[in-house]
């Protein structure tokens, strides 16, 4: 097998472990944002959150999710603003809730689903997602690969 083509079955395999992840990266980050909304010291946990969703920015766009990777870096900025501030409070945090539901939209939009459909991680039959988010199937290792 030519190097090109381990390449290339390299990075299918892993932007399918992308995709599959997909679902529980974000229900992680809707969780960092719960619990900074609720915290009295809500600072290391946006600083948490910020960096998730920058790891999530660039691997979205690393794998061909420019939606994903736009709404995870407005939220990012959003949540980098908010941490210029001295001392983010549980009110202003909830500030950030839009971006959330922007972030969650694209994923869902790409899915055929809405918000109030399904949790996340609850999307994981093969057949009910689109071909860049389905986990592959053995024969998509074939060299065929849309």
């Amino acid at each position: 097998m030519s190097g090109n083509l381990q390449f290339e079955h390299a990075m299918r395999a892993l932007a399918a472990k992308f995709a599959g992840e997909l679902p529980h990266k974000l229900d992680d980050i809707h969780a960092l944002y719960v619990a900074a909304s609720r915290s009295d010291d809500p600072v290391a946990l946006l600083q948490t959150l910020r960096r998730s969703l920058h790891s999530l920015a660039g691997a979205a766009m690393t794998f061909g999710h420019p939606h994903i990777t736009d709404a995870a870096r407005r939220f990012e900025q959003r949540v980098a603003d908010l941490l210029v501030r001295e001392s983010p409070s549980a009110g202003t945090i909830t500030q950030l809730r839009s971006a959330l539901d922007e972030l969650l939209d694209s994923y869902f939009e790409r899915v055929g689903a809405t918000q109030d459909d399904s949790n996340p991680a609850e999307i994981t039959e093969s057949s009910t997602w689109p071909l860049f988010f389905r986990p592959p199937e053995p024969e998509d290792f074939s060299g065929n690969w849309p």
